[in-house]
């Protein structure tokens, strides 16, 4: 009784309340797609085409007609195989779902490109023509991304870079 009186009284409260169901809601959907996630990179690991490249900063930036969101960056794992680059959760992190977690983008389309940006960074230029993810069918319109991969060192940057050049041509 004390603290339905307590809600009616302090707005705060339950302001508060709808903050943190909000975020046990994130949290939730980030920890399924990182479930999913880990099994998706469990069946590429097994495959001997691919390569695994480990804490790589992600950031996301999507464009369309009516919109223009920007990711929160996280530590995520990178595979590339023959004829795609994945992008797949490291660690578990609440803030997965902002940043196209997991998807793949295929290599054999025309739409995606790929250029070297600083000494640990790679930014790669896609529609969702090219990306394969759970949350595509949410793009009803076309939406174009910037995702920004920033490397532990200029040598994994190197060799990412090698590696996607080499798969893409």
């Amino acid at each position: 009784m004390e603290s339905v009186i307590l809600a009616e009284i302090n707005p705060f409260v339950s302001i508060l309340l709808m903050w943190f169901g909000i975020f046990l809601l994130f949290g939730g959907i980030s920890f399924w797609l990182w479930l999913r996630g880990n099994r998706i990179k469990k069946e590429l690991k097994k495959h001997p085409e691919t390569r695994l490249f480990e804490n790589i900063e992600i950031h996301v930036v999507s464009k369309s007609k009516m919109s223009y969101n920007f990711s929160i960056p996280c530590k995520i794992d990178v595979i590339v195989s023959p004829n795609e680059i994945h992008f797949l959760p490291g660690k578990f992190n609440v803030f997965i779902l902002t940043n196209l977690i997991p998807a793949s983008v295929n290599f054999k389309t025309i739409d995606l490109e790929i250029k070297p940006l600083y000494s640990k960074t790679i930014q790669l230029k896609f529609n969702t023509n090219s990306l394969r993810a759970f949350f595509k069918p949410l793009y009803l319109l076309r939406t174009d991304f910037e995702c920004t991969l920033t490397c532990e060192s200029e040598k994994q940057r190197e060799e990412l870079l090698l590696m996607i050049r080499d798969t893409k041509l």
